[in-house]
């Protein structure tokens, strides 16, 4: 293991986590915190309250990384163990400290509380430990090293993890690894349009590099690319994040679509701005989330949206008939509605997107048509994709979305 570079394993101990009934928000907060100063969390490791259990998880980290942080388990009941795991771990005894047992009574003395028997197990740390003081609790915490390894044990109350690793173990892991300067930052590019493996298949030779290190992230509808630089100050890494986000950008074009924490509605309707277009929509399957995502930015461009589920309705709403040729053309009544809605509204957009959720087998189907009517321009596309219905929505939206973007890209 590289002590210039060293990185990090988080165990986070408790049988709450593994049963659910609580949320480890401590596990972010410490990568977040260790991100800062140029330390690289390798793993995230969660375990419950059993002494053979946290020993064995200890000694795999020690054997991984280069420093190991516990975060709970340092409380005073029965389960509470990571004083016995971290001390067995490291060949040591557990030895009780007297001015950590004053500190425990003092913090009850002071608040009127008589401090029951259990507290006393509070002031035990393996032998030889340096001690960091807990002045919001009764939990004290305590780094112990073995063959180069830190090892240090947090309380699981994230008030005061929080405060203990701010102020104290993030300037003691500075000087203990001279990280002053050191510096870890990211870049997420976000696409649409495009799968993961065909992404992966432009930009595998890029992957392949250690520093920048770039990584692939597949969400509903969306990927990511995130490039993670590490340099010895801010500056250094901004640099290397460029030079491969320029590359990628050479690669994939308008596929990309945004950055960090850019959404496709937000583009969408800072597009409409840019050309001061005005828009208007119908959806069926949609169910009006394609409205309410673009309304969600508090966007002026949308004029009018209807939801529209049935063809008697559609039929009403284009003002003919819709005889038994045209019912099956998904494309011409998608069309139609979209020149419909623009006309009615007055709009320079009329985007229209037609389908019906059929089951199909265990699952359900969607084939669908979607029309934009852009100034005296109209465009029809086709998708067909199965899935439950809330997924089924949810990738209308984005298909609506991105195929808007692209439209208003070409203006």
């Amino acid at each position: 293991m590289n002590v210039s570079d060293p990185s990090c394993e988080i165990v986070a101990i408790g049988t709450e986590l593994l049963l659910g009934q609580i949320v480890d928000t401590n596990s972010s907060f410490l990568s977040g915190r260790l991100n800062r100063i140029g330390i690289r969390t390798r793993f995230c490791t969660t375990v419950g309250d059993s002494l053979e259990d946290i020993l064995l998880i200890i000694r795999e980290a020690i054997n991984r990384v280069n420093i190991v942080i516990t975060a709970g388990g340092l409380g005073p009941t029965e389960d509470d163990l990571t004083r016995e795991a971290v001390s067995k771990a490291c060949g040591l005894e557990l030895e009780f400290r007297p001015e950590l047992m004053a500190a425990i009574e003092e913090f009850f003395e002071s608040r009127g509380i008589k401090m029951p028997s259990s507290n006393r197990k509070q002031a035990f740390v393996p032998k030889g430990s340096l001690v960091i003081h807990n002045r919001l609790g009764t939990a004290p915490s305590f780094i112990v090293e073995k063959n180069g390894i830190v090892i240090i044990s947090l309380p699981g109350v994230p008030k005061e993890l929080y405060h203990l690793m701010d102020k104290r173990i993030i300037p003691y892991l500075k000087e203990r690894f001279r990280l002053k300067e050191k510096m870890i930052k990211y870049k997420v590019l976000k696409i649409c349009g495009i799968g993961e493996s065909a992404v992966d298949a432009q930009i595998k030779d890029l992957m392949q590099a250690e520093n920048p290190e770039i990584g692939l992230l597949a969400y509903p509808g969306e990927i990511k690319i995130r490039i993670t630089a590490k340099g010895e100050n801010k500056g250094q890494a901004d640099r290397m994040i460029a030079n491969v986000q320029r590359e990628i950008y050479n690669r994939l074009g308008d596929l990309i679509y945004g950055e960090d924490e850019d959404t496709l509605e937000g583009k969408v309707s800072e597009l409409l701005r840019i050309h001061k277009a005005t828009l208007a929509t119908l959806e069926s399957f949609t169910g009006g989330l394609l409205a309410a995502r673009i309304n969600s930015q508090a966007c002026h461009s949308l004029k009018q949206s209807h939801v529209i589920t049935t063809l008697p309705q559609l039929s009403q709403f284009l003002r003919f008939d819709i005889d038994s040729v045209l019912k099956n053309n998904s494309q011409e009544i998608s069309l139609r509605a979209a020149k419909r809605i623009k006309e009615m509204a007055n709009t320079s957009i009329g985007l229209a997107c037609w389908g019906e959720i059929r089951s199909a087998h265990n699952d359900f189907q969607v084939s669908t048509s979607l029309a934009i009517s852009i100034n005296d321009q109209e465009r029809v596309f086709s998708y067909q994709f199965g899935g439950d219905p809330e997924s089924l929505r949810a990738r209308g939206v984005i298909i609506c979305l991105e195929r808007l973007r692209k439209e208003l890209l070409r203006l």
